[in-house]
């Protein structure tokens, strides 16, 4: 291959990480604003035999976020 090619190649390679990076992001905000529901939805919270229970699935969304976070991580050397 010629250097121009190469330039083209790690330019492409270099986007494809920035878009990973910011759609990590958006991701993040995404479900940040999906798990507020359990703090704003009527009857999400239930007490069970004395124990304060939330619709499971809800919670979810942390499971998301933290995905969503090692791929902000994991990209950030690149973007």
């Amino acid at each position: 291959m010629n250097t121009q090619t190469c330039k083209a190649i790690s330019e492409e390679t270099s986007l494809g990480y920035k878009i990973i990076y910011y759609s990590g992001f958006l991701a993040l905000l995404t479900f940040i604003a999906t798990l507020s529901f359990l703090v704003t939805t009527p009857n999400t919270w239930k007490v069970v035999n004395g124990v304060l229970t939330t619709n499971f699935f809800l919670l979810k969304d942390i499971v998301f976020i933290s995905v969503s976070l090692l791929v902000i991580e994991h990209n950030k050397k690149h973007a």
